[in-house]
């Protein structure tokens, strides 16, 4: 028996080391090993204690060969799969007890979440200053990699702009650094881990971008309700802007344009002519403003044969 078990501690300790690399989930490969090192030791320990089992008493042979075998076997298999199975759901426990908490500490960084003031205080390890990010414009991302043999992990914590009228594209040319640090992989899987727990910390881009493309489609809607034809316009194109605004320019199929620029773009009739500034860009002059609208391919086309009809002035760039 001490053989025995002697073997299935070093099965469960190979398998730690090398068959939990293939469970592609971070958090079950890290709970599948810590499983298989609790069985393990258990498997020891029954190794050590059957030292001293009193020898067996010499007795006449069983009637059939391995009839105590197989039913001793399927004990230990049984043992072992549940004490993985209670270890498993400990350490996934005690992993998540850890991560609920309002700060996270690791070897590296400690986050600390400040809901009074709503914010999260991002601390380097030896740094005496927090660095602070307000709720909802955190933008965290980890990037994982191996460096020697060791696995190791590169955050980046970046705050969203707090102006709300930009869009999301220029908002993201404004978001700056918090931190950036190097850290192992598991402090990375920690924080992501605590970042998913205490959610209204990250940014929720979707809704950033909901929200800005449902701002513009109203604009879009408010333009299209002032034009006086019925029809499918030739042409349309707009471009939106900080605010939100827009710049709207419509082409009609007699070759009539309309055009607004603003946060409540009011359409008027333009009479100048478009400047084709190379490729599928055109000028248009709306008001006291010169927008530059980048047409489709077949936009592009479309203005083409307008302009070959004699609907459509265009003239070249000076």
């Amino acid at each position: 028996m001490t053989v025995l078990w002697l073997v299935l501690a070093a099965t469960l300790m190979f398998c730690g080391r090398f068959g939990t690399d293939r469970i592609k989930d971070d958090n079950w490969s890290e709970v599948a090993f810590r499983a298989s090192q609790v069985a393990m030791l258990a498997c020891l320990g029954m190794a050590f204690f059957s030292l001293f089992d009193p020898p067996a008493r010499s007795s006449p042979p069983m009637p059939g060969p391995g009839a105590e075998f197989w039913p001793t076997v399927g004990g230990l298999i049984a043992v072992v799969v549940g004490l993985w199975a209670l270890g498993a759901v400990a350490v996934r426990l005690l992993r998540h007890r850890r991560l609920s908490r309002d700060e996270l500490t690791t070897p590296e960084l400690t986050l600390t979440l400040d809901r009074a003031a709503g914010r999260v205080l991002v601390a380097l390890r030896g740094n005496i200053m927090a660095h602070p990010v307000a709720m909802g414009r955190l933008v965290f991302d980890a990037s994982y990699y191996e460096d020697d043999g060791q696995q190791r992990a590169k955050l980046s914590f970046r705050q969203w702009p707090a102006a709300g009228s930009l869009s999301p594209v220029t908002a993201q040319r404004g978001m700056h650094d918090v931190v950036r640090v190097d850290v192992w992989k598991d402090s990375g899987l920690d924080v992501t881990g605590w970042l998913r727990l205490h959610p209204g910390i990250e940014l929720d881009a979707g809704k950033v971008t909901l929200d800005w493309q449902t701002a513009t489609d109203a604009l879009v809607r408010y333009c299209r309700e002032q034009r006086l034809a019925t029809g499918t316009p030739a042409v349309e194109v707009w471009e939106a802007l900080d605010g939100p605004a827009l710049r709207y320019l419509v082409i009609e199929a007699d070759g009539r344009m309309y055009g607004g620029v603003g946060e409540h773009p009011l359409i008027e009739r333009l009479d100048s002519a478009l400047v084709a500034k190379g490729g599928n860009r055109i000028l248009a002059v709306i008001g006291d403003h010169r927008p530059v609208f980048t047409l489709s391919a077949d936009q592009a086309v479309t203005v083409q044969k307008l302009h070959g009809k004699g609907l459509l002035s265009i003239c070249p760039a000076t």
